[in-house]
Protein backbone atom coordinates (compact mmCIF):
# COMPACT_ATOMS: atom_id res chain seq x y z
CA UNK A 1 0.00 0.00 0.00
CA UNK A 2 1.44 3.33 -0.98
CA UNK A 3 1.41 6.33 2.05
CA UNK A 4 1.68 9.47 2.19
CA UNK A 5 2.22 11.14 5.35
CA UNK A 6 1.34 14.83 5.92
CA UNK A 7 3.08 17.07 8.52
CA UNK A 8 6.90 16.18 9.85
CA UNK A 9 6.52 17.96 13.31
CA UNK A 10 7.61 16.38 16.42
CA UNK A 11 5.13 13.51 16.38
CA UNK A 12 4.06 13.49 12.48
CA UNK A 13 8.13 13.01 11.81
CA UNK A 14 8.44 10.02 14.39
CA UNK A 15 5.55 8.41 13.06
CA UNK A 16 6.48 8.33 9.74
CA UNK A 17 10.21 7.60 10.21
CA UNK A 18 8.75 4.17 11.44
CA UNK A 19 6.33 3.73 8.55
CA UNK A 20 9.22 3.65 5.96
CA UNK A 21 11.49 2.32 8.18
CA UNK A 22 9.54 -0.95 8.35
CA UNK A 23 9.48 -1.19 4.54
CA UNK A 24 6.13 0.48 3.26
CA UNK A 25 6.57 2.82 0.41
CA UNK A 26 5.98 6.23 1.81
CA UNK A 27 5.68 9.68 0.51
CA UNK A 28 6.16 12.60 2.32
CA UNK A 29 5.01 16.57 2.27
CA UNK A 30 5.48 19.56 4.86
CA UNK A 31 4.77 23.26 4.67
CA UNK A 32 8.60 23.50 4.51
CA UNK A 33 9.94 22.11 1.72
CA UNK A 34 13.05 21.92 2.88
CA UNK A 35 12.07 19.83 6.03
CA UNK A 36 10.40 16.79 3.64
CA UNK A 37 13.47 17.18 1.43
CA UNK A 38 16.05 16.41 4.56
CA UNK A 39 13.46 13.86 6.02
CA UNK A 40 13.19 11.86 2.41
CA UNK A 41 17.20 11.95 2.15
CA UNK A 42 17.71 10.41 6.13
CA UNK A 43 14.79 7.99 6.32
CA UNK A 44 14.93 6.58 2.43
CA UNK A 45 11.77 7.47 1.03
CA UNK A 46 10.19 10.05 -1.32
CA UNK A 47 8.68 13.65 -0.59
CA UNK A 48 6.33 15.89 -2.57
CA UNK A 49 6.25 19.69 -2.90
CA UNK A 50 3.00 19.92 -2.92
CA UNK A 51 -0.24 17.88 -1.22
CA UNK A 52 -1.49 17.76 -4.87
CA UNK A 53 1.39 16.01 -6.11
CA UNK A 54 1.88 13.79 -2.98
CA UNK A 55 -1.46 12.63 -2.99
CA UNK A 56 -0.73 11.15 -6.80
CA UNK A 57 -0.79 7.27 -6.19
CA UNK A 58 -1.75 7.37 -2.52
CA UNK A 59 -3.94 4.58 -1.04
CA UNK A 60 -3.66 5.59 2.41
CA UNK A 61 -2.97 9.51 3.66
CA UNK A 62 -2.16 10.34 6.81
CA UNK A 63 -1.78 14.09 8.82
CA UNK A 64 -0.10 15.37 12.15
CA UNK A 65 -0.98 19.28 11.99
CA UNK A 66 -1.39 21.58 14.30
CA UNK A 67 -4.41 22.97 14.95
CA UNK A 68 -8.27 22.74 13.03
CA UNK A 69 -7.76 25.51 10.67
CA UNK A 70 -4.39 23.83 9.78
CA UNK A 71 -6.27 20.33 8.96
CA UNK A 72 -8.86 21.67 7.17
CA UNK A 73 -6.99 23.73 4.70
CA UNK A 74 -5.00 20.19 4.45
CA UNK A 75 -7.99 17.89 4.04
CA UNK A 76 -9.23 20.05 1.39
CA UNK A 77 -6.55 19.44 -0.71
CA UNK A 78 -6.63 15.99 -0.40
CA UNK A 79 -10.30 15.93 -1.52
CA UNK A 80 -9.35 17.76 -4.14
CA UNK A 81 -6.64 15.87 -5.46
CA UNK A 82 -7.17 12.26 -4.42
CA UNK A 83 -8.56 9.33 -5.70
CA UNK A 84 -12.21 7.87 -4.83
CA UNK A 85 -11.71 5.11 -2.09
CA UNK A 86 -8.41 7.02 -0.32
CA UNK A 87 -8.27 6.07 2.98
CA UNK A 88 -7.52 9.36 5.17
CA UNK A 89 -6.43 9.49 8.68
CA UNK A 90 -5.86 12.51 11.20
CA UNK A 91 -3.20 11.55 14.45
CA UNK A 92 -3.73 15.05 15.67
CA UNK A 93 -5.93 16.58 18.22
CA UNK A 94 -9.36 17.94 17.41
CA UNK A 95 -13.00 19.15 18.35
CA UNK A 96 -15.42 16.62 17.61
CA UNK A 97 -17.70 18.68 15.28
CA UNK A 98 -14.16 19.12 13.77
CA UNK A 99 -13.66 15.83 12.95
CA UNK A 100 -17.18 14.93 12.03
CA UNK A 101 -16.71 18.05 9.38
CA UNK A 102 -13.76 16.35 7.78
CA UNK A 103 -15.46 12.83 7.88
CA UNK A 104 -18.55 14.09 5.86
CA UNK A 105 -16.41 16.02 3.57
CA UNK A 106 -14.22 12.68 2.92
CA UNK A 107 -17.54 11.00 2.67
CA UNK A 108 -18.75 13.49 -0.01
CA UNK A 109 -15.53 12.88 -2.29
CA UNK A 110 -16.52 9.15 -1.94
CA UNK A 111 -13.41 8.25 0.16
CA UNK A 112 -12.99 7.00 3.80
CA UNK A 113 -11.70 8.80 7.14
CA UNK A 114 -10.72 8.13 10.09
CA UNK A 115 -9.63 9.63 13.00
CA UNK A 116 -6.66 8.35 14.68
CA UNK A 117 -5.04 10.68 17.74
CA UNK A 118 -2.20 9.15 19.08
CA UNK A 119 -0.86 9.38 22.92
CA UNK A 120 2.19 8.88 24.36
CA UNK A 121 4.39 11.71 23.38
CA UNK A 122 7.53 11.81 21.59
CA UNK A 123 9.18 9.43 24.17
CA UNK A 124 7.15 6.49 22.93
CA UNK A 125 6.60 7.65 19.77
CA UNK A 126 10.55 7.29 19.55
CA UNK A 127 9.92 3.54 20.58
CA UNK A 128 6.88 3.28 18.01
CA UNK A 129 4.87 2.68 21.62
CA UNK A 130 2.41 4.77 20.76
CA UNK A 131 -1.69 4.12 22.26
CA UNK A 132 -3.91 5.49 19.39
CA UNK A 133 -8.28 5.65 19.76
CA UNK A 134 -9.82 5.27 16.14
CA UNK A 135 -13.16 6.24 15.42
CA UNK A 136 -15.04 5.49 11.94
CA UNK A 137 -15.44 2.04 10.09
CA UNK A 138 -14.15 -0.94 11.60
CA UNK A 139 -13.58 -2.14 8.11
CA UNK A 140 -11.51 0.39 6.62
CA UNK A 141 -9.67 0.38 10.04
CA UNK A 142 -8.65 -3.19 10.01
CA UNK A 143 -7.08 -2.57 6.01
CA UNK A 144 -4.66 -0.43 7.48
CA UNK A 145 -3.70 -1.58 11.05
CA UNK A 146 -0.48 -3.10 10.13
CA UNK A 147 1.08 -0.22 8.80
CA UNK A 148 -0.19 1.57 12.00
CA UNK A 149 1.24 -1.15 14.26
CA UNK A 150 4.65 0.30 13.01
CA UNK A 151 4.43 3.29 15.25
CA UNK A 152 1.65 1.83 17.87
CA UNK A 153 2.04 -0.65 20.91
CA UNK A 154 -2.44 -0.60 21.05
CA UNK A 155 -4.87 0.56 18.92
CA UNK A 156 -8.65 0.91 20.22
CA UNK A 157 -11.24 0.95 17.52
CA UNK A 158 -14.09 3.05 19.64
CA UNK A 159 -16.86 3.85 17.52
CA UNK A 160 -18.02 6.02 14.64
CA UNK A 161 -16.25 8.90 13.18
CA UNK A 162 -15.29 11.55 16.43
CA UNK A 163 -15.39 8.99 19.10
CA UNK A 164 -11.66 8.45 18.50
CA UNK A 165 -11.26 11.93 19.36
CA UNK A 166 -13.64 11.70 22.46
CA UNK A 167 -11.52 9.07 23.89
CA UNK A 168 -8.28 11.48 23.36
CA UNK A 169 -10.16 14.58 25.07
CA UNK A 170 -10.57 12.00 28.16
CA UNK A 171 -6.85 10.92 28.03
CA UNK A 172 -6.11 14.62 28.71
CA UNK A 173 -7.83 14.90 31.31
CA UNK A 174 -5.85 12.61 32.93
CA UNK A 175 -3.11 13.92 31.71
CA UNK A 176 -3.14 17.46 32.93
CA UNK A 177 -3.96 16.25 36.27
CA UNK A 178 -1.39 14.21 36.91
CA UNK A 179 1.03 16.50 35.47
CA UNK A 180 -0.10 19.50 37.24
CA UNK A 181 -0.42 17.15 40.45
CA UNK A 182 3.48 16.23 40.06
CA UNK A 183 4.48 19.82 39.74
CA UNK A 184 2.46 20.99 43.14
CA UNK A 185 3.98 17.96 44.93
CA UNK A 186 6.92 19.05 44.31
CA UNK A 187 6.58 22.77 45.13
CA UNK A 188 5.24 20.66 48.80
CA UNK A 189 8.34 18.60 48.73
CA UNK A 190 10.99 21.97 48.36
CA UNK A 191 9.10 23.84 50.81
CA UNK A 192 9.17 21.55 53.73
CA UNK A 193 12.35 20.14 52.62
CA UNK A 194 11.62 16.26 51.92
CA UNK A 195 13.79 14.11 50.43
CA UNK A 196 12.89 14.29 46.51
CA UNK A 197 14.16 10.71 45.82
CA UNK A 198 12.44 9.44 48.94
CA UNK A 199 9.44 10.90 48.12
CA UNK A 200 9.70 9.66 44.18
CA UNK A 201 10.59 6.45 45.31
CA UNK A 202 7.06 6.07 47.18
CA UNK A 203 5.02 7.58 44.33
CA UNK A 204 6.54 5.15 42.20
CA UNK A 205 6.06 1.79 44.66
CA UNK A 206 2.79 3.34 45.33
CA UNK A 207 -0.96 4.30 44.29
CA UNK A 208 0.02 7.11 42.33
CA UNK A 209 2.31 5.32 40.33
CA UNK A 210 1.95 6.28 36.45
CA UNK A 211 3.86 6.64 33.53
CA UNK A 212 4.03 10.06 33.61
CA UNK A 213 5.71 9.63 36.63
CA UNK A 214 8.00 7.23 35.86
CA UNK A 215 9.02 9.63 32.73
CA UNK A 216 9.26 12.73 34.55
CA UNK A 217 11.48 10.84 37.36
CA UNK A 218 14.83 12.67 36.47
CA UNK A 219 13.20 16.33 36.38
CA UNK A 220 11.59 15.63 39.85
CA UNK A 221 14.69 14.78 41.77
CA UNK A 222 16.61 18.04 39.97
CA UNK A 223 13.82 20.35 41.13
CA UNK A 224 13.27 21.02 37.36
CA UNK A 225 10.34 19.41 36.24
CA UNK A 226 9.32 19.10 31.96
CA UNK A 227 7.88 22.05 30.51
CA UNK A 228 3.63 22.37 30.90
CA UNK A 229 2.81 25.22 29.54
CA UNK A 230 3.30 25.01 25.58
CA UNK A 231 0.93 25.82 22.55
CA UNK A 232 -0.67 22.38 22.23
CA UNK A 233 -1.42 22.64 25.42
CA UNK A 234 -3.09 25.48 25.35
CA UNK A 235 -5.12 24.46 22.30
CA UNK A 236 -6.13 20.76 24.23
CA UNK A 237 -6.99 22.28 27.22
CA UNK A 238 -9.78 24.45 25.26
CA UNK A 239 -11.09 21.70 23.36
CA UNK A 240 -11.47 19.22 26.59
CA UNK A 241 -13.20 22.20 28.50
CA UNK A 242 -15.51 23.27 25.18
CA UNK A 243 -16.21 19.43 25.35
CA UNK A 244 -17.43 19.22 28.54
CA UNK A 245 -19.45 22.62 28.44
CA UNK A 246 -21.36 20.60 25.62
CA UNK A 247 -22.91 18.33 27.89
CA UNK A 248 -23.07 20.79 30.67
CA UNK A 249 -20.35 18.88 32.79
CA UNK A 250 -18.41 21.07 35.44
CA UNK A 251 -14.88 19.76 35.14
CA UNK A 252 -14.04 22.13 37.88
CA UNK A 253 -10.27 20.97 37.98
CA UNK A 254 -9.86 21.27 34.29
CA UNK A 255 -11.09 24.91 33.96
CA UNK A 256 -9.18 25.71 36.31
CA UNK A 257 -6.04 24.07 35.03
CA UNK A 258 -6.97 25.71 31.54
CA UNK A 259 -8.02 28.94 32.75
CA UNK A 260 -4.79 29.58 34.08
CA UNK A 261 -2.53 28.50 31.49
CA UNK A 262 -4.50 30.37 28.84
CA UNK A 263 -3.96 33.94 30.93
Amino acid sequence: MNVCYIGLGSMGGRIAKHISRAGFTLTVYNRTVSKAKAFARKNQCGYDTSIKEACVGAQLIMMCVFDEAASWSVIKDIVAHAKEGTIIIDNGTASFEHTKRMGELCRQHKMHFLDGPVSGAEPLADKAQLAMSVGGEKAVLNKVKKILMTFCRSITHMGPIGSGQLCKIVNLLVGFHTKQGLREGLEFVQAYGLDKKKVLKVILDGSSYSYTAHKNAQGWVKGNLEKMVTPLTKKDSVIAVNHAKNKKLRLQATELFATIINK
